[in-house]
């Protein structure tokens, strides 16, 4: 049998098997002779002037096994080496594992689903936007560049190498695109090549797929996606169409803050001529 360990509270670690651990029995703490040791249970040496019966309940410092191991005696026989020593067979009822009814187990996968879906990357990415919200309506961010460079290395992390577009334009009138935020991912291919490839998807409003890369169209926005796309669309799509709508209500609003500022300064210099 391999040695178990023990670290005594003096902070040295020995071998169990063989030398001596503390249990902690009827609230006396008492140091014991460890003769064998399994992952069910022990067996130990304890004087006699510890008093000790079968059924009876202790705990066992084992190693840096945190909290002390709950043990049960099993059986309790005189030493025939030292007679005033007993043998304790312990088993180690902390080590069991109960199984649970079949009621408790499904509820508590229900429990289990239900918290994954109501905290997916999706939702996780709702609520960061909505964070946000208050920081713009607060005055404390003034630059959308700011706002979407944050959003972009969140979805990057959380879903893979992308990069942003603007588009602008009258609805049925021509489109422009405008690189927002580029990450460096597609930089091999020409960017005449890609803002074309980005004002077909705003046209369409769908997403494309160029050499395995998907363009996905949002609101005034085609996010351009250079990683696996398998399983990741539908998230994507979402959160385009979200953070579209969300960087045209942000524009109003920080052109709404701006002007406020200028009527403020107006109103300040008035005052002071």
């Amino acid at each position: 049998m391999t040695p178990a360990t023990v670290e005594h509270r003096s902070g040295v670690r020995t071998e169990l098997h063989g030398r001596t651990t503390e249990v902690e029995l009827a609230g006396r703490r008492l140091s014991v002779q460890v003769m064998d040791l399994s992952e069910g249970g022990m067996r130990i040496l304890l004087p006699r002037n510890g008093t000790v019966s079968p059924d009876d309940e202790l705990s066992v410092a084992l190693g840096n096994i945190l909290p002390p191991v709950r043990a049960r005696v099993r059986w309790v026989a005189p030493d025939r080496r030292y007679g005033d020593h007993l043998q304790l067979g312990l088993s180690f009822e902390s080590l069991v594992m109960e199984s649970r009814p079949h009621e408790e187990v499904v509820r508590l996968f229900e429990a289990w689903e239900k918290l994954s879906l109501q905290y997916s990357v999706f939702d996780s990415y709702v609520e960061m936007v909505e964070s946000l919200d208050s920081r713009v309506l607060d005055d404390r961010v003034d630059d959308m560049a700011t706002l979407a460079h944050a959003m972009v290395w969140w979805m990057e992390q959380q879903i893979g190498p992308l990069n942003l577009w603007g588009v602008v334009g009258e609805p049925g009138g021509e489109l422009t695109a405008s690189l927002l935020v580029d990450r460096g991912h597609l930089s091999d291919t020409g960017l005449a090549e890609r803002r074309e490839r980005v004002l077909e998807v705003a046209r369409a409003r769908t997403s494309r797929w160029y050499g395995g890369s998907v363009y996905i169209s949002g609101p005034s926005i085609v996010l351009e996606f250079a990683g696996e796309s398998d399983g990741r669309q539908d998230v994507l799509q979402r959160m385009a169409n979200f953070l579209g709508a969300r960087m045209a209500l942000w524009n109003k609003i920080l052109i709404k803050n701006q002007a406020l500022r200028l009527f403020g300064d107006q109103a300040d210099a008035r005052r002071g001529a």
